[in-house]
């Protein structure tokens, strides 16, 4: 049986890929992880998910989990894009009695999926990376710099520069409160 209060976080998420698949975002699963990341961390969505560094930056195991289950339930399905990978569309299982939670946070939803737009996995990649970095190690300047450069080799100096200032805007316009970094 599952428990109401993980329905509700379910309907979040699929409400999160409707919003981002609006704005012609990839949506895969690192635009899903890097998501919840910003809507838990910085503009309070209750998801409770533990991220870590992995590969392709933060990641939430828990999260595969219940992306995996939204999948079992048909809340989602996924799109084969040949060598790309999946994309997540909505599913023909709807969560409509959960409205009131999700209109509750549409407000952050919106506000994440226009800053992903239609940017590439990688770039969410890095933008998550950074926001990991400040929020979790309180990096800032040229240590946020020189750790995320060792962090992400593949990208280049302008493109880490340009992400740090991505995402240092973003904090200050999106952010509900003072942030403990």
């Amino acid at each position: 049986m599952i428990r109401t209060e993980d329905l509700e976080k379910l309907a979040i998420l699929a409400e999160v890929v409707d919003r981002l698949k609006e704005r012609d975002s990839w949506v895969g699963r690192t635009h899903l992880q890097k998501a919840a990341l910003f809507l838990q961390d910085l503009l309070d969505v209750p998801l409770d998910y533990k991220f870590v560094l992995y590969y392709y930056g933060p990641y939430s195991a828990r999260l595969d989990d219940d992306i995996q289950m939204m999948r079992m339930l048909n809340i989602v399905d996924i799109e084969p894009m040949g060598e790309y990978g999946p994309r997540y569309k909505a599913g023909t299982t709807s969560l409509t009695e959960y409205r009131s939670s999700v209109a509750t946070y549409g407000k952050q939803i919106a506000a994440i999926a226009d800053f992903f737009g239609s940017k590439t996995a990688a770039e969410v990649e890095l933008l998550a990376t950074v926001f990991y970095v400040m929020h979790t190690e309180g990096q800032f300047g040229s240590e946020l710099f020189g750790r995320v450069q060792r962090l992400k080799p593949r990208f280049s100096p302008a493109e880490i520069e340009q992400a740090i200032g991505a995402v240092s805007q973003f904090v200050d316009v999106s952010a509900p409160k003072e942030l403990p970094f």
